[in-house]
């Protein structure tokens, strides 16, 4: 699924505006596994990828996309955000809040998600 097109970016937000709504309590949300965005949209084109031979949007460029309004609709109402990142790069993190790794085991993974 690709958060950077419009009909499923809206349906993410409508979801986050939901939560803060129906769970006012709540202290944020909880976002895992990352490791799609090492994906390609083949059908769509952000100007600037190129997979499998022709244009395509990277989904790093739609998680960007879709990280500036949640961010803001998550903060505004007090909440945080928190990400399991797989991909581990600081310039994914704008935005969030906290980290969380299942692979804190591993000192690569471990070393890599204290930088961030």
């Amino acid at each position: 699924m690709d958060p950077g097109e419009p009909v499923y970016r809206d349906f993410l937000l409508e979801q986050a505006r939901r939560h803060i709504e129906a769970l006012p309590d709540a202290g944020g949300i909880s976002i895992d596994r990352l490791d799609w965005l090492r994906m390609y949209n083949e059908h769509r084109d952000d100007g600037e990828s190129w997979f499998a031979g022709g244009p395509a949007r990277s989904l790093l460029t739609s998680w960007r996309a879709l990280l500036i309004p949640l961010g803001e609709m998550i903060h505004r109402a007090g909440k945080v955000i928190f990400v399991n990142n797989h991909v581990k790069r600081i310039d994914l993190l704008d935005g969030v809040d906290g980290i969380f790794d299942e692979f804190g085991r591993y000192g690569a993974a471990l070393n890599t998600t204290a930088l961030g």
